[in-house]
C-alpha cells in the first residue's frame, strides 16, 4: 500500500508539473507573438498581395420581418478567417502548441460592418472577446450580432408573398488592392437555424464582390416565404364570407324594413377589415398595389353597389300605385311573369278549362304593381351580382397564381 501511494504522488506531481511547464510555454509564446507586434498594421508580406478574407454566416433565427417599415432582423455569427504573416511559430519550440487563444483588442482584425444596417452603424466584434490563431497564422474569429438591415418588401401577393432581404457586408476603409472577401461556401449556414412561426426559409445565398472602385463586399441574400394560413383563416376567409352574405339582403322580404340596415351592416364591415389590411402593409404602390388590397376595395364598391340597389329596390316598392308604370317596364314584368309561370300548373287548368284559364292566365301577365317591378329588380340584382362574385374570386385567384 505505501508503495501504491508513492506511486499516485508521482504521477500527481509530474501532471502538476506538466501543466506548469504547459502554461509557462503558452504564456512565452504569447509574450513572443505579441513583441513588436503592431495591431494598426496590415499583415501583409508585401504591398503587391492583398489579404484575403474568407466569410461564413451562420443563420441562427429570423426575429421578424416588419413589412410596413421595411426591415428585417436575424440572429447570427460570421466566421472570418484569415493569414496573418506575423502570428506564425513552429509548434516544437512551444511544447508542440499548435494554436491559442488572444483577446481580440491584441491583434489585427477586418474592420467589418453592415452597410444597409438601419442602426447606427458599427464595426463588429464585441469588447471581451477572442480570436483563435493556429501555428500556420490562420486567424478565426466569430462575431455574433442581433442585425437589423433594410429590406424591399413586395407585398403585391400578400399573403402568399416570397421576401427577398439581402444583407450587405463591406471592409470598411480599405480597397480591394489591400483586402479581399472570399465565400468558402455559395449560400448561409442554416444548421443552427429555428423555425419561425410565420416565415418558412427557402433558400440562400452569399457572393463576394471585389471591385476596383469599391470597397469588399459579400452579398448575404435570404428567401423568406410567408405561412398564409393564419391570414387566410383571419382576413381572406371571412372577407369572402361577408360577400357571400350580401347577397342574400336580396331575399329578405322589402316589408322586413331590414334590408338597408343589413347591406350598410356588411359595408362597414368591410371597411374594418379594407382598415386592418392597410395597417398590415406599407403605403406603397411599387411595383404595384398588393392584390389583397385590390381585392379588398372591389369588395367595398361591391358592397356599396348593393346598398345603393337596396334602396332603389325599396324606393320602387313602396311606390304608389296611382304613379304610371312606363311600358317597357311592364314588358320586362311581363317576360318575366311568363318565365317563371309554371308549365305544368297552367297545362292542367287547360286541361280542365282552356277558355277560362287561358283567359286568367292573359290577366295575370298584363297586370303589373310597383311590388312586383321591385321583386324583379331584385331577382336581376340577385343572379348579376352572384355572377360578379364568381368572375371577382376566379380574377383574384389567377393574379395570385400567375406569379
Amino acid at each position: 500500500m505505501p508503495q501504491l501511494y508513492k506511486s499516485l504522488l508521482v504521477l500527481i506531481l509530474l501532471f502538476n508539473m506538466n501543466s506548469a511547464f504547459y502554461l509557462t510555454e503558452i504564456d512565452r509564446l504569447h509574450k513572443d507573438l505579441m513583441t513588436g507586434y503592431n495591431k494598426y498594421i496590415l499583415p501583409q508580406w508585401n504591398n503587391s498581395q492583398p489579404v484575403d478574407v474568407s466569410i461564413v454566416f451562420h443563420l441562427i433565427n429570423l426575429n421578424g420581418i416588419d413589412s410596413v417599415k421595411g426591415i428585417i432582423a436575424i440572429a447570427g455569427y460570421f466566421i472570418f478567417q484569415w493569414i496573418d504573416v506575423n502570428m506564425q511559430w513552429t509548434p516544437a519550440n512551444y511544447n508542440s502548441i499548435e494554436t491559442i487563444v488572444i483577446p481580440l483588442e491584441q491583434v489585427w482584425k477586418p474592420p467589418v460592418l453592415n452597410a444597409n444596417s438601419v442602426m447606427e452603424f458599427k464595426i463588429f466584434g464585441a469588447t471581451g472577446t477572442s480570436v483563435r490563431v493556429k501555428h500556420t497564422g490562420l486567424v478565426t474569429w466569430a462575431p455574433g450580432h442581433n442585425l437589423e438591415y433594410t429590406c424591399n418588401v413586395d407585398t403585391t401577393y400578400y399573403p402568399f408573398d416570397t421576401q427577398m432581404c439581402g444583407m450587405e457586408v463591406i471592409m470598411w476603409g480599405y480597397s480591394s488592392e489591400e483586402l479581399t472577401f472570399t465565400t468558402n461556401r455559395t449560400d448561409v449556414d442554416i444548421s443552427y437555424f429555428q423555425i419561425n412561426n410565420e416565415w418558412e426559409l427557402m433558400y440562400t445565398s452569399a457572393v463576394a464582390i471585389n471591385s476596383s472602385t469599391l470597397s469588399p463586399r459579400v452579398l448575404i441574400e435570404t428567401h423568406f416565404k410567408r405561412r398564409p394560413l393564419y391570414y387566410v383563416m383571419n382576413l381572406i376567409f371571412p372577407v369572402m364570407f361577408l360577400a357571400l352574405l350580401n347577397l342574400f339582403v336580396f331575399l329578405l322580404p322589402q316589408d322586413s324594413g331590414e334590408r338597408v340596415g343589413f347591406s350598410v351592416t356588411l359595408l362597414l364591415a368591410n371597411v374594418m377589415f379594407l382598415t386592418i389590411a392597410e395597417n398590415m402593409l406599407p403605403a406603397t404602390a411599387i411595383p404595384r398595389t398588393s392584390a389583397i388590397c385590390i381585392a379588398l376595395l372591389l369588395n367595398l364598391c361591391y358592397s356599396g353597389l348593393i346598398v345603393v340597389t337596396v334602396i332603389i329596390s325599396g324606393n320602387v316598392y313602396h311606390k304608389s300605385d296611382e304613379e304610371v308604370i312606363s311600358n317597357w317596364i311592364v314588358k320586362f314584368v311581363q317576360i318575366d311573369k311568363l318565365f317563371r309561370s309554371n308549365h305544368k300548373q297552367v297545362s292542367s287548368e287547360l286541361e280542365l278549362d282552356g277558355e277560362k284559364s287561358e283567359k286568367q292566365k292573359e290577366n295575370n301577365v298584363n297586370k303589373v304593381n310597383w311590388q312586383q317591378v321591385a321583386r324583379m329588380l331584385d331577382r336581376i340584382a340577385l343572379i348579376s351580382y352572384i355572377i360578379l362574385f364568381i368572375f371577382g374570386c376566379i380574377g383574384v385567384v389567377i393574379d395570385v397564381f400567375q406569379r
